[in-house]
């Protein structure tokens, strides 16, 4: 079996192909270290499936997946408090996300690996919506 075409981009307008799931742990790894990597997305060129994380490798990453751009949901944990909301976003890229709702960079790559692959879940996962998504501060 072949496997699938996945684009990746940030917000620098830099993009190019993932070639496995190392690149993906390096491109996830550069979330908020510069204004160009605010945020990473991935997509199936197959299947339109969508994976995008933003947010601070230190500090935690919000994970989004869905089956296409206009449907994402944020990924969290089951249980995941909603409260307090901070704004996790970085370099004026604005995302409210709780501390609950983030991730560490090894299971965020998983998450987004698993969905924009096989459009699954990891275990203990489950999807809400994403309401937090909110535009460029000044």
């Amino acid at each position: 079996m072949d496997e699938p075409d996945l684009r990746w981009n940030n917000s620098g307008s830099d993009q190019g192909f993932v070639f496995d799931q190392h690149h993906l742990w390096r491109l996830l790894a550069s979330i908020g270290t510069s204004w160009e990597w605010s945020w990473v997305s991935i997509t199936n060129l197959e299947t339109g499936a969508f994976g995008q994380s933003c947010g601070n490798v230190a500090s935690g990453l919000a994970v989004e997946v869905g089956p296409t751009f206009s449907t994402v949901s944020l990924a969290v944990p089951t249980g995941a408090s909603r409260t307090p909301q901070e704004d996790i976003g970085r370099f004026g890229f604005a995302f409210k996300a709780s501390q609950d709702e983030l991730h560490s960079l090894s299971t965020a790559v998983d998450t987004v690996d698993r969905w924009v692959t096989q459009e699954t879940l990891l275990g203990g996962l489950v999807l809400r919506p994403s309401f937090s998504r909110t535009t460029w501060r000044i």
